[in-house]
Parts: C-alpha cells; sequence; structure tokens
C-alpha cells in the first residue's frame, strides 16, 4: 500500500490504528508531514479509531475532498474544526456514536455535494447556515435526535436531490421555501412531530419518486405532491 504522502487516496493500516491514541501534538506532527497530500481518506467499516472521538487534527488536511469514517465507533462530538476543511464535497459519519449538536460551521463546507450524519445521537436544530451548501445534492440525517423545525433556508439548496430527516423529533410546518427544489427525488421526513398543512408549493416536485411524511400526526394533506406516501 503506497504511504499517504504520495497516494491521493488512501485507507491506514494497522500499524497506524494507534495513530490518534496517542498525545494530540503528536498527531498533528503526524499529519503535517506524512499525510499532507491526501486527498480521499476513507475509514468505513474499519476499527481504526473504534471507541474514539474524532480526530482533530484531521482538520490539518487542506486537501481532502472526501472524509468517510461510516460505521467506525466513534464517540464524542463532532470537532468545529472539521468544518474548517472546505475543499470537501463529501463528509460521511453515519453509523457512529456522536453526540452533541449539528454546529453552525457546518455551513463553511460551501463545496459539499454529500452530507452524512445519519445513525447517531445528534441532538438540538438543523442550523440555518445549512442553506449555504448550494452544491448539496444529498443529505442524510436521518436516526437521531434532532429537534426544531426543518429551515426554511433548505430552499436555497437548489441542487438538492435526497433528503432524509425521519426518525427525529422535528417540529413545526413544512416550510413553503421545500418547493423551489425542483429537483428533489427523494424526501423522508416520517416519523417526526411535525405539524401543520403540506405546502402546495411542494407540487413542483415533479421529479419525486418517493415523498415519505407519515407518522406526522399533526401534519395535514392539502395538497397533492407527486410521490407522497401519507
Amino acid at each position: 500500500m503506497l504511504h499517504p504522502s504520495v497516494a491521493a487516496s488512501y485507507c491506514p493500516n494497522e500499524i497506524e490504528q494507534y495513530l490518534f491514541w496517542l498525545p494530540r501534538n503528536f498527531q498533528e506532527t503526524y499529519v503535517q508531514v506524512f499525510w499532507n497530500k491526501l486527498e480521499e481518506l476513507d475509514w468505513s467499516e474499519s476499527n481504526i479509531c473504534a471507541f474514539a472521538p474524532i480526530p482533530h487534527c484531521l482538520s490539518l488536511l487542506a486537501n481532502l475532498s472526501i472524509l468517510a469514517l461510516d460505521n467506525c465507533a466513534l464517540v464524542g462530538e463532532i470537532p468545529s474544526e472539521i468544518f474548517t476543511i472546505t475543499r470537501l464535497t463529501v463528509l460521511k459519519l453515519n453509523s457512529n456514536d456522536l453526540a452533541g449538536v449539528i454546529h453552525s460551521d457546518v455551513g463553511n463546507l460551501e463545496n459539499l455535494i454529500e452530507l452524512g450524519l445519519s445513525c447517531n445521537s445528534l441532538t438540538g436544530p438543523i442550523p440555518p447556515s445549512i442553506g449555504n451548501l448550494r452544491f448539496l445534492q444529498t443529505l442524510q440525517l436521518h436516526n437521531n435526535q434532532l429537534e426544531g423545525e426543518i429551515p426554511r433556508e433548505f430552499g436555497n439548496l437548489a441542487m438538492l436531490r435526497e433528503v432524509y430527516l425521519h426518525n427525529n423529533q422535528l417540529s413545526g410546518s413544512l416550510p413553503a421555501e421545500l418547493g423551489s427544489l425542483v429537483l428533489m427525488e427523494q424526501f423522508h421526513a416520517d416519523n417526526n412531530n411535525l405539524s401543520g398543512a403540506i405546502p402546495h408549493e411542494m407540487a413542483s416536485w415533479e421529479r419525486c419518486r418517493a415523498c415519505d411524511l407519515r407518522k406526522n400526526q399533526r401534519l395535514s394533506r392539502t395538497a397533492w405532491i407527486p410521490g407522497l406516501r401519507w
């Protein structure tokens, strides 16, 4: 396997699995010296960082475009430093045991195409700054404990095609601004606490194959939506 200083895409070997249990200053030095050219890092389905927090030193990988840490048994909160890697196009942290809130600095990742934070223990609201992610196509926030309303800033995400918000504690009404997302193909917000009328603006989703709003007892159907599951 090529060393990460010369390989654009790299998955750490077993020798390096101890790196992130070492002092932070050692981690930072190692990453800056040996991983400085890394563009893709995929540890998904590995135990490299099992039962450890996301290493802060990953923020030093300024050239990183893909960071995939799905199903790695990660714990703790998502460090705000991760949201300084502004070249990221893919950030996948699904199926871990991450807690805390989604930091508003997520809006700094303006090049993101895919954001996956599902199947964790995240709480608090979806930050309105998510509306800054103008290239976002896939958003996975399902199976958490998120609260509050769906931000009307979602209407800024003109490239959005797939949204997964199901199995949370989201409340309030569906914002009419969702109607501007004309590329929508999959929208899942079932099993929340949404209320009010379904905005008629969502009828513009002509490409939508599935719009799942089941198990929202206070939500009323007043408009026909393509792919609606009720």
